[in-house]
């Protein structure tokens, strides 16, 4: 009888813990959570930039490469492959760990105006896409 109870106790558990992290709705919850701060302070830093404070994000570098055409953004979506995201944006003005992603941040400034945007990137493809305020 005893070795029958901790079978179902351990049956149980076994059926309602996710396998995998991102099978996890909590986790999904959380990821979201992140992007939407992430968006959140972007568009703070732009305005505080815009105003002509200044910004805990470095370099007010000018902006040259693919990225700084709105156009180009345009052309990225979430699974794109990041020989297709170098091929559009160019290279980021650098990376950072995000994990689990990594996030290719593109920042500098276009005829007088600060831009910052990133893609986060998974396997090797775009998951999260924040572009630029043009």
């Amino acid at each position: 009888m005893r070795k029958l109870t901790k079978s179902l106790v351990l049956a149980s558990l076994l059926t309602t813990t996710p396998v995998f992290a991102e099978d996890d709705p909590r986790v999904t919850r959380l990821l979201e959570y992140v992007q939407t701060l992430d968006e959140r302070i972007t568009k703070l830093e732009a305005q505080l930039k815009a105003a002509g404070g200044s910004s805990v994000v470095s370099g007010s570098k000018i902006a040259v490469g693919g990225w700084t055409r709105p156009s180009a953004w345009s052309a990225i979506k979430s699974g794109t492959h990041e020989r297709a995201i170098l091929a559009s944006l160019g290279e980021p003005s650098f990376k950072e760990d995000a994990y689990p992603y990594t996030r290719w941040v593109y920042e500098g400034t276009v005829n007088g105006k600060y831009l910052l945007g990133y893609i986060e990137v998974f396997n090797s493809q775009a998951r999260i896409i924040n572009k630029p305020s043009f």
